[in-house]
Parts: structure tokens; C-alpha cells; sequence
């Protein structure tokens, strides 16, 4: 697949990656107005966080990132059919049993990830739903890591719309259930207290609806591929064996990324719980935390994600024919055309944070308190910089199959995000909590490009691997000419340097105003300064 396909295949799953983020927002938005930003809101956040962390230990971490290369290389190979029924007989035995262990232990899971301030006496109301809300939401462990499985397996075989669109499925299965709660409970009236029966029962099983209709939408397509599943007991062929070793080396990338996000999730209940519910509503915890990095990930999901999911059978390809000069050029690439968008949209975030948290947040529940999300998210827009990058680069490690480098790599993240962000959430008031979070986070993923883009270079030639220095500090140039004239445009118009609208509407406004200001000089100076990414851009865009 050369590069103008595989940037087309991306713009067709960029287009369902949008309607799955778009709903997402709907569901963010949603969660907000009935539940809140503080403490009410976090004791469910965490609840249906804790089976997306699990899971990936559990095995999609692996799928994710092991699976594709070796599909296609056991394609290439003819023995395909039976490393698929392999795999998914042994994931999918491996998912049930952990699923149901887990499930059973909900109450020491739970310990695991919040801060021992949600176990006093005075919020035991809190921690009596966190708990229940568990039971409820856990099982969806093995429906997303069936999904991760199934969904990898058809990107193999160059399917890739299935796995971007069934989200969508699972946002519009949440937005029912939100909807519904608002119109039976309504709105809360505190940010602190804990959860009827019937407010777990409707919020934990109906999100976990969600994720088995998301899971159950995949399986149509899995005959159209030409694949057709049946169980086996003979799992540890030669092939297999080679799955489970590097799967060995991801196991213990994952593990290390999970320990830090679990202290993270923990760092992050000290804002809201260590408040308490006299002071509750000056901290900001692990709600707003996941959030602003929800929204923040929407343009990595459409154009990185997107992009480099239809790049990697590709990228395993040259890797396995030792193609190292076209992988180092292909990778290059993929981060300049990336890169395009990413750097633009992530200086429109920082400069426009407040008017957007107010947009996406300030209803309902969150009327009035939507604030506290703006400094989260502009700390995550720097940090998408730097996680952008890192993520390009780590798409070539893995199809080098350089897993060991991996491992070193992310520990070194992790270290640094977890170290940082305890002395940063310790040197400062609880209602910055999050946005020292996100500090951390932009700092440690700072670390972590220049080792793996270093790394990269290493294993692929002196300077052959190295990104396009020029191209890069033209967008740079484009994307800062861009925030000026918008920063000037604002302080012209209102006297003020930062937009403050008195409605939604005005909000809404001068917001999409100062977009358009912003996209048109950006592009105007990237053709000045003769990005040549554009060209590859608009020539996939028309294609579609």
C-alpha cells in the first residue's frame, strides 16, 4: 500500500473515527449534566474506567500491538485460518476466566485504584456505589478485549471500517442510557454524594450494553472476510509461540503502562475525595482528568490512529522484508502528514480552552463550574505534540518487532509521568490536581519521543529515520503566524486577550470565528512556506 492509499484508506477511517468521537462528545457531554465534575461524577468515571485499564492488561494491549504483524505474516505464510482459530480460541478462553476472577474480586479491584480518603467513614455512601458500579461495569472486560481481537483480525485482511465504526454503536447505546437517567433522576444536586440502586443498576448495566453491542457488531463481518472460526486445542504452534514472546515483551510494556495510570487514577481521587464533601467542590479529580484527555485524543483517534492503522500491514511488510530505507521513509512521512493537523489543532485547543470547556461541559450539573476543565485542557494540548510523535515512531518499533526496546522505553515514561506527578499534585491546592496531571503527562511523553524517534534511527540507518526537520518547523511557524493573528485579532475586537462570552450562542460564535481566522492563515502560510504535505492531503480528501 504506498503512501497516497494508505492516506486515503486513513481519511475513510478518520471519517467513522469523527462520528465515533462526535457521539463521544454527546456522552461526555451528557455524563457531565446529569453527574457533575467532582466527587459524584468520579465514583462512576472510575467504575467504567477500570475494565478499559484491565483489559488492556489482560490482553488487547498485546493484540493491539503483536497481532497484525504476525496475521500477516501467517497470510503471506498459508497458514492463516489456523493461527486465526489459535488466537481466538486461546484470547478468548484467557478473557472469560480473567473476566470472571476479576468480577468476583470487584471489591479489592477497586482498592487498587482509588485513594484510601474514598474509605473513610464519611464517605462510605460513595464508596458503597463505587463498588456496586464495579460489579456492574467489569464484565466489560471480555466484550472489549473480544472487540480488540476480532477488530485487529479484519484490519489484517485490510478491513478496517467494521472496528471504527462500532463505537459509534456504543456511544449511541450510552447517550439512551444518559438520556434516560437525566429524565428519571435529573440533574444532581450534589458533586459529592453517592448512588441509588437503581441509579448503579441503569448507569453500570447500560454502559455495559454498550460494549457488548459494540463487540457484537463486528462479528457479521468476520465471514465476509473469508474467515471462519473453529475452536482448536492445538494452540502452541511454532507461529504461536512466537506470538506469545513477543506478546511477552508488550505484556510487560502494558503492565508498566497500567501501574502508572492506576497511581494516576489515584492521584487524581485525592483532588475530589481528599476535599470531602465540605470542601468538594474546589478540587478537581479524576472526571475532569479523563475528560479533557477524552476530548483531547478526538484529532489524535481521526488522523494518527486512523492514518496509521491503514499504514501498518505496510509497515509489516517492508519490516519483514527487510525494506529498512522505504519503512524509514514511510514513517517520516506518516509523521509530516500527521503532524499537518495534529500541531494546528492542538494550538486552536490551548488558545481556545476556556470557551470550549464551556461549550462541551457547562450544562446541567456542570453549569457554573465548566472552568475547571480549561487548564486541563491546555496542558493536554501540548502534551498531544509530543504523544503524537511518540506514537508514530512506535508503530515502526513495533513492526521492527523491537519489543525489548519498547519495555525501556515506556518505563522511562512511566517513571517520569508517575514521579512528576506526585511531586507536582503534592506542590500544589487540590483544585489543580488535573492540571498537574496533564503536566506530568506532557512532560513525561516529551521524554518519550526523543527516545523512541532515537531508537528509531538506531535500528533503521544514521539519519534515514530521522523526521523532517524543515517540514516540521514550517508547521510550526504556520501554526504560531496563526495564533498570533487570532491572539491580536481578540485583544482588537474585545480588549481582551482570551475570549469571554456572556451566552452559548456568543460562545459558540466567536469561537467558530476565531477557527476560521486561525485555519485560513495557517494554511495560507503553509502554502507560503510550501508544505508539501498539503498537496498528499488534498489529493486523498478528493479522492473520497
Amino acid at each position: 500500500m504506498t503512501v497516497e492509499r494508505e492516506a486515503r484508506a486513513g481519511v475513510r477511517m478518520a471519517l467513522a473515527t469523527t462520528a465515533a468521537r462526535l457521539t463521544g462528545y454527546g456522552r461526555s457531554i451528557l455524563l457531565v449534566a446529569a453527574l457533575g465534575n467532582g466527587l459524584h461524577a468520579d465514583v462512576f468515571a472510575i467504575a467504567n474506567t477500570i475494565p478499559n485499564l484491565l483489559v488492556v492488561l489482560l490482553g488487547a494491549g498485546v493484540v493491539n500491538a503483536v497481532l497484525v504483524p504476525q496475521l500477516v505474516r501467517a497470510h503471506r505464510s498459508g497458514d492463516g485460518p489456523e493461527y486465526v482459530n489459535q488466537v481466538i480460541t486461546l484470547f478468548g478462553a484467557v478473557l472469560l476466566a480473567a473476566t470472571v476472577a476479576v468480577t468476583l474480586a470487584a471489591p479489592l479491584v477497586l482498592r487498587a485504584f482509588v485513594t484510601t480518603a474514598l474509605t473513610r467513614p464519611e464517605l462510605a455512601d460513595q464508596y458503597r456505589s463505587a463498588v456496586a458500579l464495579a460489579f456492574c461495569c467489569l464484565p466489560q472486560i471480555f466484550f472489549y478485549g473480544v472487540f480488540a481481537l476480532l477488530g485487529q483480525i479484519l484490519n489484517s485482511r485490510g478491513v478496517f471500517g467494521p472496528m471504527m465504526w462500532a463505537p459509534v454503536l456504543n456511544n449511541l447505546v450510552a447517550i439512551g442510557v444518559l438520556a434516560t437517567y437525566l429524565g428519571t433522576f435529573g440533574t444532581s444536586t450534589t458533586r459529592c454524594g453517592g448512588y441509588s440502586d437503581g441509579q448503579v443498576l441503569l448507569l453500570g448495566l447500560g454502559t455495559t450494553l454498550g460494549v457488548v453491542v459494540q463487540c457484537a457488531a463486528l462479528v457479521p463481518y468476520l465471514r465476509r472476510a473469508g474467515i471462519h472460526y473453529r475452536p482448536t486445542l492445538r494452540l502452541l504452534s511454532p507461529r504461536m509461540r512466537t506470538t506469545l514472546r513477543l506478546g511477552g515483551w508488550t505484556i510487560a510494556v502494558v503492565l508498566t503502562n497500567q501501574v502508572v495510570y492506576a497511581g494516576i487514577v489515584r492521584l487524581a481521587t485525592s483532588g475530589t475525595a481528599g476535599a470531602g464533601c465540605a470542601g468538594g467542590s474546589a478540587g478537581t479529580g479524576y472526571t475532569i482528568y479523563s475528560s479533557a484527555y477524552l476530548l483531547i485524543m478526538a484529532p489524535h483517534a481521526v488522523v494518527t490512529v486512523s492514518l496509521m492503522t491503514a499504514s501498518l500491514p505496510g509497515l509489516a511488510l517492508l519490516a519483514s522484508s527487510d525494506d529498512r530505507h522505504e519503512l524509514a521513509a514511510r514513517l517520516t512521512s506518516a509523521l509530516r502528514l500527521v503532524m499537518l493537523a495534529i500541531v494546528p489543532v492542538s494550538v486552536l485547543l490551548a488558545l481556545l480552552s476556556p470557551s470550549v470547556a464551556d461549550l462541551v461541559w457547562g450544562y446541567g450539573t456542570g453549569t457554573g463550574s465548566s472552568q475547571l476543565f480549561a487548564p486541563t485542557l491546555a496542558c493536554f494540548a501540548v502534551a498531544l505534540l509530543f504523544f503524537t510523535a511518540h506514537y508514530v515512531a512506535l508503530r515502526g518499533l513495533y513492526a521492527l518487532e523491537a519489543n525489548r526496546v519498547i519495555l525501556g522505553i515506556q518505563a522511562v515514561i512511566g517513571v517520569v509521568d508517575l514521579g512528576l506527578a506526585v511531586v507536582l499534585v503534592g506542590a500544589t491546592d487540590r483544585a489543580l490536581t488535573a492540571p498537574a496531571l496533564a503536566t506530568a503527562y506532557a512532560v513525561a511523553y516529551a521524554v518519550g519521543s526523543a527516545l523512541s524517534w532515537s531508537a528509531l534511527r538506531r535500528r533503521l540507518g544514521v539519519g534515514s529515520a530521522r523526521p523532517a526537520a524543515g517540514t516540521l518547523t514550517r508547521i510550526g511557524l504556520s501554526a504560531a503566524l496563526a495564533a498570533i493573528i487570532c491572539l491580536l485579532a481578540v485583544r482588537l475586537t474585545t480588549g481582551q486577550w482570551v475570549l469571554s462570552p456572556t451566552s452559548k450562542a456568543d460562545a459558540l460564535l466567536l469561537t467558530a470565528a476565531e477557527v476560521a481566522v486561525f485555519g485560513s492563515v495557517f494554511l495560507a502560510a503553509a502554502r507560503t512556506l510550501r508544505v508539501p504535505e498539503l498537496r498528499v492531503l488534498a489529493t486523498a480528501l478528493r479522492r473520497q
